[in-house]
């Protein structure tokens, strides 16, 4: 569902709402984990089941879907972070990825692993790492539930 907030009156009016045949089959975004980006009239996330998505902002409508991001699964994430007409991503694996979205589809231009996942109860695919990576500088700072790293860009 996409809501609109009046930054003067504070009232919030609902723009539209989509609804799936179930949790897993989903008819627009069911994010659990990680923030979507929102650029040039598109709303671009990663479904609860591994599927990075681009919308249509105005109408929920999907554009596209994309199954290489992530590996498949229940809460299969991504952290998306903007920068110009690029992504980074920080997925799961503990892989850093640059990108670049638009309407068209995701262009994966590299990816480097910088962290092992590590296995949590419940397990998924033997293993996750769910947080998100902070930046300083040239800097990314990731980490999991048994290390901290940082890299320079």
């Amino acid at each position: 569902m996409l809501i609109k907030l009046d930054q003067d009156t504070q009232e919030a009016k609902l723009v539209w709402e989509r609804k799936g045949e179930s949790e897993r089959y989903t008819d627009a975004l069911h994010c659990c984990i990680s923030t979507p980006i929102m650029q040039n009239g598109y709303i671009y996330g990663v479904d609860s089941y591994w599927e990075f998505r681009c919308l249509e902002m105005k109408s929920g409508n999907r554009v596209w879907t994309d199954k290489t991001l992530v590996p498949y699964g229940r809460w299969a994430n991504a952290h998306l972070i903007q920068q110009g007409n690029k992504i980074w991503a920080f997925n799961e694996l503990g892989e850093l990825i640059l990108g670049r979205i638009s309407p068209e589809g995701f262009t994966d231009l590299g990816r480097v692993e910088l962290l092992k996942p590590v296995p949590v109860s419940p397990n998924p695919r033997g293993g996750v790492n769910w947080s998100h990576p902070a930046f300083s500088g040239r800097r990314i700072y990731a980490r999991s539930d048994a290390k901290l790293v940082c890299f320079e860009l």
